[in-house]
């Protein structure tokens, strides 16, 4: 008979989680339809605006959790913004990806 498992599970209300994947979902977009209106009318918002903003918005998207051996596992796609923000437009909109 195998041994019960120790790991305990915390679960956070799926209510608040929902309301932050809609805050997300809903900057995504406003970033999205910047970008789109930038595109026709190029003095709406610039493109290191909108990276910022994806950036702000994948932030709500980090989680933590742990591996099979129990280390933690943090989990941002804000780097991934904030990296090309670095790589397109220097170091500053790059921090202030991150200290957003």
């Amino acid at each position: 008979m195998a041994p019960a498992s120790t790991r305990t599970l915390v679960h956070r209300g799926s209510r608040s989680t929902t309301v932050w994947k809609v805050v997300a979902v809903a900057l995504a977009a406003v970033a999205v339809a910047a970008l789109v209106a930038e595109s026709a009318r190029p003095t709406f918002i610039t493109a290191e605006v909108a990276l910022l903003i994806m950036a702000v918005a994948a932030a709500l998207f980090a989680s933590v959790t742990t591996t099979y051996a129990g280390t933690p596992l943090v989990i941002n796609p804000a780097v991934c913004f904030s990296f090309a923000a670095l790589l397109s437009y220097g170091l500053l909109p790059a921090i202030a990806a991150q200290l957003a």
